[in-house]
């Protein structure tokens, strides 16, 4: 068996040979026999116990802990940060955190006020403690108007968690676009749908995303709350969400596809996710045009959990 455990030796004792520290067969640990007095149970060298210790100390400090002579939950807690730590976040193994609790505060404002501060501008980041999947609750989007057929903003539902916002990348989108994005971020998607509306008045995508109704109720004509388009509230979800959690957005510039046979950059402060932030690729878009970034949003890498939308 060997690993972490003791080799038997030979010892003689009155001219006896016995075996120390009394393996079985197997190498392990034995009660010996119960029926035979002469195969005898294993001693627990004092090394061995030492060496178990010793591994258990090193993955509790690991973690950051102190490791202690009485603590009962020691092991339970190392697992549990070294769950938080994990590649894949926190919020895809267990419901995620609060992230109001995460920072110490205790609204939404405040939280991105907290978020910015650690983001620090162009300087190096302070992400730690924070995970993907972890959330804000509470937002109120009711002044959101329904219009074009579509539904209005909703106030936040505590049982639906209708208007979630969920963690979903770090820094996603830092050294891209034609005028490169510099300043530190966080990506936010909503958890489930906040409202529904109509990308076009008819089944016509000429122009692709960039040039829909959608994007202009979304985030305006010019993608940062400005530029009209007729019969569209300007920036009607954007200006709403800015009302709950502050001018915290950061307008980030994308290439995608104009529908002729090409591609542009633009500005989007908000935007619907494409098929390859959702699933890593194309399915029914335009495969060489419909999202010049490819980029695979770490929320919706891994897991279903939140590619479905309720």
């Amino acid at each position: 068996m060997a690993g972490m455990y003791p080799n038997d030796q030979i010892l003689t004792i009155f001219d006896r040979e016995v075996r120390w520290p009394g393996m079985d067969a197997d190498g392990k640990f034995t009660n010996g026999s119960f029926s035979d007095p002469l195969e005898g149970g294993s001693f627990v060298p004092a090394a061995t116990i030492n060496l178990i210790l010793d591994n258990i100390t090193a993955v509790l400090e690991a973690h950051g802990m102190t490791p202690n002579n009485f603590g009962t939950d020691q092991l339970a807690e190392a697992i549990s940060k070294a769950i938080e730590k994990s590649e894949n976040g926190f919020g895809l193994f267990l419901p995620g955190r609060n992230l109001m609790d995460v920072l110490g505060v205790t609204t939404v404002p405040e939280a991105m006020a907290a978020l910015r501060e650690r983001c620090n501008g162009a300087g190096a980041p302070d992400f730690s403690g924070l995970q993907i999947g972890d959330y804000l609750d509470g937002l109120n989007l009711s002044a959101i108007p329904a219009e074009r057929g579509g539904d209005a903003g909703q106030a936040w539902n505590s049982s639906y968690k209708n208007n979630r916002l969920v963690l979903a990348a770090f820094n996603p989108y830092k050294g891209v676009g034609d005028t490169e994005v510099t300043q530190n971020h966080v990506r936010f998607d909503f958890a489930n749908v906040p409202l529904r509306g109509r990308m076009n008045a008819s089944n016509d995508n000429t122009g692709g995303y960039t040039a829909t109704e959608m994007r202009a109720f979304l985030d305006g004509v010019n993608g940062d709350g400005t530029g009209d388009k007729a019969g569209v509230t300007t920036a009607a979800f954007l200006n709403a969400l800015k009302a709950q959690i502050g001018d915290y957005i950061l307008p980030v510039r994308r290439l995608l596809s104009n529908k002729a046979s090409n591609w542009e950059w633009k500005t989007y402060s908000l935007w619907l996710p494409s098929e390859d932030e959702v699933f890593g690729g194309s399915t029914w878009g335009d495969s060489g045009y419909g999202d010049g970034q490819k980029l695979h949003i770490p929320l919706y890498r891994d897991s279903y959990l939140y590619r479905i939308k309720r």
